[in-house]
């Protein structure tokens, strides 16, 4: 008898929701041993190991690079060493089928096509764990009808909003448009509350669930594509955009690439309570935090997210589309690439150099150089044990 056990994304830290994978660290098929690390996942704060709970044969359901939910099938160990990937993903299709409760639900993208669309999404089956915006792709193909895409739905912003002003007043506040309606969009609504220069007038965002809802009164006018973007700018809605996103790099680079195509301005939002330094240079686009530090002579490049006590120090570069949890001290002249995503409470020693698209997870202490596209794990993660019954 066949025995498969399908294992999920853990949960990891109590905030997060999802975690992308960055790599298996065994091919499908491959034997596994209890405690064996299987794959590695990336959340907002760390770079975590995920070990296997049996002995079996692996078969992943997703591939490097997926961003998944929290919950959602990760890979299964099968008991039988002739077991086949098609039979696997057979199993898990009709594991979720029967009880679509538990399964996990379809990806974003595949939410966004479906209601671009007017598809239900629970006639489109899945070639995976779940439906994906691929699966909604062949269904499209199969069924050979022409395309019915909505339009952009931008919703007119509430009466009496001061979002759009006649003519330009000697107080004219910088009317911002926020790109993403997270934790990051609130965290730089808190800045430019107190801000007497800048304002913020809207958000957009992807997710279909959040469409005319509000964060923090402020409405969500619609997703980021080009169209919903060049539609607000002709009317003069805003002056500036921010992308808040720091959990995707990829992605806030995307972002800012579109708005400078449109060529929409991107806003620097510096919380009044952080310190920038004489001659420190900054680009555009850049989020920094209550508290944080741009020491003397250091430079910022653009759309670079830095969260509360960050600290570049003098004469250190910064490039693009860096992210930085809050904590993170560089000594003096740091070069750190684009597209680096810092955790919590990182130090880096004088005059290290870091390469792009790299990963540091929290707690790190950097002394020597780290080259481009890698992983920094820290080795002082606590380890746990239940306590002694009393």
């Amino acid at each position: 008898m066949v025995v498969r056990t399908i294992t999920n994304i853990p949960q990891a830290n109590a905030n997060d929701q999802s975690a992308i994978i960055t790599s298996w660290q065994h091919s499908t098929g491959s034997k596994v041993n209890k405690g064996e690390v299987v794959c590695t996942l990336e959340n907002t704060k760390s770079v975590f190991d995920v070990y296997a709970e049996e002995e079996g044969y692996l078969y992943p359901l997703h591939n490097d690079g997926e961003s998944l939910p929290v919950g959602a099938a990760l890979y299964v160990i099968s008991s039988d060493k002739d077991d086949t990937e098609k039979a696997v993903r057979d199993w898990v299709n009709a594991s979720a089928n029967t009880s679509s409760s538990t399964g996990a639900p379809p990806t974003k993208k595949a939410i966004i096509l479906a209601k671009r669309h007017n598809i239900d999404l629970s006639l489109v089956p899945s070639g995976g764990a779940r439906v994906s915006e691929k699966d909604v792709q062949a269904y499209l193909a199969k069924q050979s009808s022409p395309s019915s895409r909505k339009k952009a739905a931008i919703a007119n912003l509430p009466r009496g909003a001061d979002t759009v002003l006649d003519s330009y007043k000697s107080d004219h506040k910088q009317n911002v448009l926020i790109i993403g309606a997270g934790n990051g969009a609130v965290q730089i609504l808190d800045a430019l509350r107190q801000s007497d220069t800048q304002q913020a007038v809207g958000l957009l965002d992807d997710d279909p669930d959040l469409s005319d809802k509000t964060v923090m009164g402020l409405p969500i006018l619609g997703g980021c594509d080009s169209q919903t973007l060049a539609s607000l700018w002709e009317k003069k809605s805003f002056d500036a955009a921010i992308v808040s996103i720091s959990t995707n790099n990829a992605f806030r680079k995307l972002i800012c690439e579109r708005l400078k195509e449109a060529g929409i301005p991107l806003a620097n939002v510096i919380h009044p309570r952080a310190y920038i330094g004489m001659n420190a240079k900054l680009g555009s686009g850049n989020v920094i935090l209550a508290f944080c530090q741009i020491a003397a002579c250091a430079e910022i490049g653009d759309d670079n997210f830095l969260s509360a006590y960050v600290s570049i120090e003098h004469h250190s570069k910064l490039g693009n589309h860096n992210s930085f949890g809050p904590g993170v001290l560089t000594s003096s002249s740091v070069q750190i690439a684009d597209q680096c995503k810092f955790g919590t409470g990182v130090f880096i020693e004088p005059w290290i150099s870091i390469g792009s698209k790299s990963v540091i997870a929290s707690g790190c202490t950097i002394t020597q150089d780290v080259s481009e596209n890698t992983i920094v794990k820290s080795t002082n993660a606590p380890s746990s044990k239940p306590l002694p019954k009393q």
